[in-house]
């Protein structure tokens, strides 16, 4: 008998010595994790646009609630490992030229941070590092801005944003197949063209903040600058679009580091808010016109006409010989194709390849190229775009259409 209660008593207490440890622990890794997200200013809040003047900081800075604003340059970029011939992706974002960012702060564990006057100098969290077996001192290439270049690994780090590291829908971390990158603001501002302008960022805020009226604060001001995507999904949505239509960030990341200064982005607006949008790609002496969207409020003011009419001329200004708007979806002689055929009488057949891991098949359709001499109806709008890739200069078409501080990115 006194064995058994012995042995009772012995489970007993080992359970509890057991739980009493599990505790501990928590309480110790809990303590660690706060205690590094203290240490190194981990941010409350992450915002991710297309692009922002510099000026719009101070906007966000004067939000109730908000505490400290620090932005950003940040994009995804394609890896080129030697030795590894799987696809790599990583996020490669800006640090202050000092070295000490105000938010997010790195840890270095081995080497230095980059210089901030070399854009071929990078930052790599640890674990992508360890994955790879890179040290200070080893390269890789990525594709940045469309442009390929040899990137030289200075320091390895760890960074309380990214304790556990996934690439953009995944289900689970991949430190082989991505890895986050550290780059001078500087340098990494001028490869994508971002000299006084942001696309990222980051904040805290006071304890006493409420959350949710600081967040909607902060979206009525950055609504503007990232606008296309919103626009477009919600144009594809109304028009109950093929899933195929309905991309996603990673697309339209890829296709702006794939076409680099080849993409651009018009902008139509009235007032504050973003009426229209389209994606054009130039080559060649050809703008064709890529996607686009209206936003459901403006549809009877027709903004998408004012798009292409300014669009016209612009390539016009560049030295292009036609605006070509493509045809029906899918080829299909349809409403979206009558709507393109009422800005020019010119049809031209239009190869559509689909690459297929079988075999390569073509298909022809009918589709519209409209040149840039040709005119189209103006609805009484103000149209803008937001600064970017290049500017140009203000001008007037008729007495009730303005086209105020236009360019594109």
């Amino acid at each position: 008998m006194k064995g058994q209660v012995f042995a009772i008593t012995l489970v007993v207490v080992s359970g509890v010595a057991t739980f009493i440890m599990f505790i501990s622990t928590m309480d110790s890794i809990s303590l660690t994790r706060n205690r590094f997200y203290r240490d190194y200013h981990f941010a409350d809040v992450f915002v991710n646009l297309k692009r922002a003047p510099e000026s719009l900081k101070e906007k966000i800075q004067n939000v109730p609630g908000v505490h400290q604003v620090e932005t950003r340059v940040s994009a995804y970029v394609k890896l080129d490992i030697k030795g590894f011939p799987e696809p790599v992706t990583a996020r490669i974002i800006s640090v202050p030229d000092d070295g000490k960012p105000l938010l997010n702060r790195l840890y270095i564990r081995k080497g230095r941070l980059a210089n901030p006057a070399k854009d071929n100098e990078v930052v790599i969290n640890e674990g992508f590092a360890q994955a790879h077996g890179f040290d200070p001192g080893d390269r890789f290439a990525a594709i940045i801005h469309g442009k390929w270049k040899e990137l030289t690994i200075t320091g390895i780090a760890l960074s309380p944003e990214f304790v556990l590291i996934m690439r953009p829908e995944a289900m689970s971390p991949d430190f082989k197949h991505y890895g986050i990158l550290w780059m001078g603001r500087k340098a990494l501002g001028k490869s994508y063209e971002m000299d006084g302008a942001f696309n990222d960022v980051v904040l805290t805020l006071y304890p006493e903040a409420n959350v949710s009226d600081v967040l909607s604060g902060i979206d009525r001001i950055v609504e503007r600058y990232g606008g296309f995507e919103r626009v477009y999904r919600a144009t594809m949505d109304r028009r109950s679009a093929d899933p195929f239509y309905l991309f996603g960030d990673e697309y339209f990341g890829g296709l702006r580091d794939a076409l680099g200064d080849r993409l651009h982005l018009c902008v139509v607006e009235k007032g504050d808010a973003i009426a229209a949008a389209g994606l054009f790609v130039e080559t060649d002496g050809i703008v064709q016109y890529h996607l686009g969207g209206t936003d459901e409020a403006f549809s009877r003011d027709e903004p998408s006409k004012l798009m292409f009419h300014f669009v016209c001329g612009w390539a016009k200004e560049r030295g292009n010989s036609h605006l070509h708007l493509g045809g029906g979806v899918g080829g299909a002689n349809d409403s979206l194709l009558h709507f393109k055929a009422g800005f020019s009488p010119q049809r031209h057949p239009f190869r559509r390849e689909f690459l297929l891991h079988a075999a390569d098949e073509y298909t022809f359709h009918f589709s519209l190229i409209l040149p840039v001499s040709s005119s189209c109806i103006i609805p009484c709008l103000i149209a803008r775009a937001f600064a970017s890739f290049s500017s140009i200069a203000s001008i007037s078409w008729s007495r009730s259409v303005k086209i105020e501080t236009i360019a594109f990115c």
